[in-house]
């Protein structure tokens, strides 16, 4: 039998100082990879489009981020691998300083140079 409780629904607002808002957001900039691991789920993707995300969308997002102090981390992953995004780098530089960054990788592609 299914439960009657129903989970709470939040909703974004800049004009909340709700402390139950998000306080991370996560970000898929790009479902490709640059692996093709046999056991991985992507494999079994039918007519799933896959790509790079948008410049010009992230950087609406990211302007967006800006005003919404509640989030306090931005979380790169998701289904691709991030460093793959040719302008990664561009990206993570586009967002406020003050919010920590995190990135789910299989740093193959990690370089010094990025940490700079």
């Amino acid at each position: 039998m299914f439960s009657e409780k129903k989970e709470p629904m939040y909703y974004l607002r800049q004009d909340s100082a709700a402390p139950d808002l998000p306080q991370k957001l996560y970000i898929e900039p790009t479902s490709l990879c640059n692996l093709n691991c046999s056991m991985c789920f992507r494999n079994g993707w039918i007519d799933e489009h896959k790509g790079h995300m948008d410049m010009d969308l992230f950087e609406k997002l990211a302007g967006e981020v800006a005003g919404l102090s509640h989030i306090e981390e931005v979380v790169f992953g998701g289904m691709g691998e991030p460093l793959y995004h040719p302008q990664i780098c561009r990206i993570i530089r586009l967002l406020p300083r003050d919010r920590k960054i995190s990135l789910l990788t299989n740093a193959v592609m990690l370089t010094p140079a990025m940490g700079a």
